[in-house]
């Protein structure tokens, strides 16, 4: 459905959102909003995201199933790089960064504000509490419309480190919020802290656990022929490059893996902050000649590498300062391809994996945990691999976008969308 829709109007905000098909930049609001769109065509939808100084955007841009929005906030207009892979990675990249979080919560919280004074949205929706939640809230109330969001990881949890003000804030725009959503149950229990047991059970009444989905119309069944009858194996890491991703803990455990294993290639799809780093780890570790780091892949580039990947690693970490993963879609979409997988439990694959069935979930940060976990899943017979690889597709039905983004229009849109009232939370 078009910009020319006149069905209810939902606005997205977010700090994470491809420029195009080619950007490194995570994609999983894209496809939510695509998929919602889906479900919901007599619907009509705008994101609101900041300008990336890396790539050109443009103010606005008409797709097929929504209307495309930009907003600056920095000049040069070079320097505008704190947003897009994340502001908390920016921000350990380069301290400096940090100076930029006011330039971005205030060009948000203009940008917001111009688009519901000229368009009046019937909804906003949020993507992280962090900042989108937080510039949102005060606009969503003055113009009497509904604000939801959705919390990813560590996007409340940060205002741990303010004390009452923090607990305050959190509080204050989780009460505004008609309902809200985590991408896991760790990322919904970040949250309780903020709160005290009765206002925790309240809150708890307007949120649920949605994860991010997966297409699974785009290549889901397993190259399994093709991977027996090659000379080489492949352990593939899919991901941006870091330090919550883990990588450097999987280069440590193939390096033992190798050692015995000497038909055994990993290959890094990816990038990142980290992968300079990465690659002279690699080096270091004299693995030069069997880690390929290939950079980031999209398409069909990057259905190739699932169909050819005998085992996928999500090493997962929760890093010093509390940055963490909520639920990652490169999980998904490896049950989606049916290559059998192993993920830390940093990476919250225990939320929806039994262990041992359609996936393996081994301790996080444990390098030799995880050359273990290597070397055993990489000499299963025939059969076990194929039991997984049946287990981990029927898995991942669970997590077909048609099917998430159903359960997220009718958790969390529907009721302000479909001609009923918005909860009354002005006595929490």
């Amino acid at each position: 459905m078009t910009a020319a829709s006149s069905g209810p109007h939902v606005l997205v905000v977010a700090s994470t959102f491809p420029a195009g098909p080619d950007d490194t930049v995570p994609r999983f609001v894209y496809d939510q909003v695509i998929a919602l769109a889906r479900v919901r065509p007599q619907w009509r939808f705008t994101v609101l995201a900041p300008h990336d100084g890396r790539s050109v955007t443009a103010d606005r841009t008409e797709h097929d199933a929504f209307t495309e929005r930009r907003f600056h906030y920095l000049r040069p207009r070079r320097w505008q790089s704190l947003a897009g892979h994340g502001i908390m990675p920016a921000i350990r990249s380069n301290p400096l960064q940090i100076l930029a979080v006011p330039a971005l919560l205030w060009g948000e919280y203009r940008a917001i504000r111009s688009i519901v004074r000229q368009e009046r949205p019937d909804i906003v929706y949020a993507h992280w509490f962090t900042p989108q939640a937080l510039c949102a809230a005060p606009v969503a109330a003055r113009a009497r419309i509904p604000l939801v969001f959705t919390t990813h990881a560590s996007d409340v949890a940060v205002w741990g480190r303010f004390g009452g003000f923090g607990r305050a804030l959190v509080s204050a725009v989780t009460r505004r919020a008609g309902r809200f959503t985590a991408v896991s149950e760790t990322s919904m229990l970040r949250m309780k802290p903020f709160f005290d047991e009765a206002g925790w059970a309240r809150v708890r009444e307007r949120a649920q656990v949605i994860p991010m989905g997966v297409e699974l119309t785009t290549g889901t069944v397993a190259d399994d022929l093709g991977r027996a009858s090659r000379g080489r194996r492949t352990v593939l890491f899919m991901g941006r490059l870091a330090e919550k991703k883990g990588v450097r803990f999987l280069l440590e455990a193939f390096a033992t893996v190798q050692a015995s294993m000497p038909d055994v290639d990993l290959v890094v799809a990816g990038d990142g902050p980290l992968r300079a780093d990465l690659e002279a780890r690699s080096r270091r570790l004299g693995l030069q000649d069997r880690v390929s780091f290939v950079g980031y892949r999209s398409g069909p580039a990057k259905d190739e590498l699932y169909r050819r990947a005998d085992v996928c690693v999500l090493p997962s970490i929760v890093t010093d300062d509390g940055d963490a993963e909520g639920l990652p879609v490169a999980l998904l979409e490896a049950l989606a391809y049916g290559v059998p997988t192993i993920a830390s439990e940093a990476s919250n694959a225990g939320e929806v994996v039994d262990s041992g069935v359609d996936a393996v979930v081994c301790p996080a940060g444990d390098a030799a945990a995880l050359g273990r976990a290597l070397e055993d899943m990489l000499s299963w017979p025939a059969e076990r691999r194929a039991a997984m690889s049946t287990a981990a597709r029927r898995t991942a039905q669970r997590f077909d976008w048609n099917h998430v983004a159903e359960q997220t229009a009718q958790f969390l849109l529907d009721p302000f969308l479909g001609g009923h009232r918005a909860p009354d939370t002005s006595a929490e």
